[in-house]
């Protein structure tokens, strides 16, 4: 017999999301605390020309243990399953930069099994401008990030430094020819630019996996 929610389970979800502000957007619980694939579809609704920038904040685990938390980018929407018996999905709205940024307007729904297809989901980390031969702040990594892309205006040689407990450095990567696996252990990362043209722009993308 296929696991079903709870009854009181928020599993669907259509309205706006403030900004400033969050939504508890899908609060949902399985039958008998048994863990279970739960497909989740995040979908922002925009008219012509309108633009929003919506993060989801999702909370899984069992309803009487620890649950394991990452932030993902809505984007265009994702579709995903996590093994969970509980699903907690928190939306924020951080505006697209506009100066009066509009309310997001969003769909959401939860699933029993199913499947999730589509791409991995992805989280992105604004680095802002970078100086020739110089390099960012030291960033946190986001939670599961598997592989890190690096979009950088103009374009040209990147490094990644990867740093683990206490500022140690674990390694290094080039980003010339595309994306760098994420090293066992580490907790920040430091970007580098190696050419002597500025980056006015910074960010470093990360697929999760989840």
């Amino acid at each position: 017999m296929a696991a079903a929610f709870t009854k009181g389970s928020c599993w669907g979800w259509q309205g706006l999301v403030p900004h400033p502000g969050s939504v508890r957007a899908l609060d949902v619980t399985l039958e008998g605390d048994r863990p279970s694939l739960v497909t989740l579809a995040l979908e922002p609704v925009r008219d012509e020309g309108e633009a929003s920038e919506v993060e989801a904040l999702l909370e899984w685990g069992t309803a009487q243990g620890s649950a394991h938390r990452a932030w993902i980018d809505l984007g265009r929407g994702q579709v995903l399953g996590l093994a969970a018996s509980r699903v907690i999905v928190t939306l924020q709205n951080r505006g697209g930069g506009q100066a009066r940024p509009p309310a997001a307007k969003v769909r959401a729904s939860a699933s029993v099994e199913g499947t999730t297809g589509g791409m991995a989901p992805v989280r992105a980390v604004h680095l802002g401008a970078v100086p020739g031969l110089g390099s960012s702040a030291p960033f946190e990594l986001p939670a599961f990030a598997r592989t890190l892309w690096l979009a950088r205006a103009p374009t040209g040689a990147a490094r990644v430094m990867w740093l683990g407990p206490g500022a140690t450095v674990l390694a290094e990567a080039s980003l010339d020819l595309g994306p760098a696996l994420v090293p066992p252990g580490a907790s920040d990362f430091v970007i580098t630019n190696p050419g002597s043209v500025d980056w006015a722009d910074a960010r470093a993308v990360f697929e999760l996996a989840l």
